[in-house]
């Protein structure tokens, strides 16, 4: 008895979306191209990354603390300060040897309301803060959160300057290459 005829494969589903098969051959294949070139672009900055932290570490850099402390240096004041206060007491309940006086503890953002001048010098604080980490990691200056004529933006601007100049000197380059 002869086989029954295979029916034929269905059509693929027509429509778009990252479930359904409307991608054609060259859509694919220039996507595919994209994905390869940032994957060897990522390997390749990735083991320039170990080359620098293996450096640090030569230098005497302690990379677990130096990678905590650039997580804190990123954070606003207020995740900085809680983030603090909870290293504090996740210290004490380890019992760290850190002694009686040991404190990490900042002063709180409460005891700045009362004063206007204070408040505002904390902004311009925070502000200068950001833009030295801006400079120093190399973004763009139009990337202040700060408008230009502020003091807060004139206080980023110059402290990205600053942070700009740091690498310069640090990397024997030429400074302000983010503008």
């Amino acid at each position: 008895m002869a086989k029954p005829a295979k029916a034929p494969d269905p059509a693929p589903p027509s429509g778009e979306g990252h479930n359904l098969i409307g991608v054609d051959q060259e859509t694919f294949d220039k996507w595919s191209a994209i994905h390869s070139r940032d994957t060897a672009a990522v390997k390749l900055a990735q083991a320039q990354r170990n080359k620098t932290r293996k450096g640090m570490r030569a230098a005497g850099i302690i990379l677990g603390v130096f990678d905590r402390t650039e997580k804190l240096a990123g954070m606003s004041r207020q995740e900085a300060q809680t983030e603090m206060v909870h290293t504090e007491a996740y210290l004490r309940y380890h019992r760290a040897p850190l002694g009686q006086q040991f404190s990490l503890t900042l002063v709180s953002s409460d005891a700045y309301d009362d004063d206007d001048d204070a408040a505002e010098a904390r902004v311009i604080e925070d502000a200068k803060g950001a833009g030295w980490r801006a400079g120093r990691a190399g973004e763009w200056q139009e990337k202040s959160p700060y408008t230009a004529d502020s003091a807060s933006g004139q206080a980023w601007l110059e402290a990205w300057h600053e942070g700009q100049k740091k690498n310069a000197e640090a990397l024997g380059g030429d400074a302000d290459s983010g503008s």
